[in-house]
This record gives structure tokens, C-alpha cells and sequence, in this order.
């Protein structure tokens, strides 16, 4: 997961409206995290890093409690006129979040994997009871004498 992960932070364009794009903003806006590892997996990305103003991931964007209740930004975001430095686009000058993703994600994993195997499980008894059933139905079909039903 932390190759497909990276190579996505990699090729992230602004702009782009990819679904998978748009599934990793939501993440980071949520779990309040920013890239896989820490935020300086962003540093990969050179449409970022060719900026030439402090640029940064908007879904990586500190923020308050009250805005996590409203959808994450997408693309990148600049700092706002008179906050930026003259450093260029340094990552040190982000106001993103520092902690990578992973331990967040794999977290939410552990803590979920009962109810996800349980999901898994019952989907896969409602399968096998379906099946059984259609191979009752398929016997009972063939076993019965269709010699009286006119053929055309």
C-alpha cells in the first residue's frame, strides 16, 4: 500500500479531478495527516516543489475542529499574501500537518479489521447460501417431465 500511496503523492496534479486523488485528500483532511511517511513525501512531487511561492497540499492543511466538518480542499494552496518568506517553495514553511498517514491508517485498520472480516464473512454465507440454493432449483427443474409442454 505505501508503494501505490507514494507514487500517488508522486504524480499528484492540481487540478485533476481523479478519484484517487480525491479519496487520499479525504484521508489526510480526516485522519489530519499529511503524506505516508511525514509530509516531506510531498518533496516528490515536482509540480509542487517547481513553485515558486510557499505551495502546499491543501488537504494537509493544519486546521480548527470546526473544519473538519466541511470537505477537504483538493489541489494545492499557497500562503496567503505577507506570510511567505523569501526561501522559495521550503516545506519547512508549510503549514500542514508533520505526522505521515501509515501508523494513523494501519491503525484505523486494526482497530476496524472485526468488523470488516465480519462483513467479509456474512457476504460470503449469503453467496454459498444463494449458490446451494440455485443447485436445488437447477434438480428440481430437471427432474421434473416436461415431455407434455408443446415444443415449437
Amino acid at each position: 500500500m505505501g508503494s501505490i500511496v507514494t507514487k500517488l503523492i508522486h504524480n499528484y496534479t492540481d487540478g485533476s479531478g481523479e478519484n484517487l486523488q480525491e479519496a487520499w485528500d479525504y484521508v489526510q483532511a480526516q485522519v489530519k495527516c499529511c503524506g505516508w511517511v511525514s509530509y516531506l513525501n510531498w518533496t516528490e512531487n515536482t509540480e509542487l516543489m517547481n513553485r515558486t511561492s510557499i505551495t502546499f497540499p491543501c488537504s494537509c492543511k493544519k486546521s480548527d475542529e470546526d473544519d473538519a466538518l466541511m470537505m477537504p480542499q483538493k489541489g494545492f494552496c499557497e500562503v496567503p499574501f505577507g506570510n511567505e518568506t523569501q526561501s522559495g517553495n521550503n516545506p519547512k514553511d508549510w503549514p500542514v500537518y508533520q505526522e505521515g498517514c501509515m501508523e494513523k491508517v494501519q491503525g484505523w485498520l486494526q482497530e476496524n479489521l472485526g468488523v470488516i472480516l465480519g462483513v467479509c464473512v456474512g457476504v460470503a454465507v449469503i453467496e454459498l447460501l444463494g449458490m446451494f440454493l440455485s443447485m436445488f432449483l437447477c434438480r428440481r427443474v430437471h427432474s421434473e417431465d416436461y415431455s407434455k409442454v408443446p415444443k415449437y
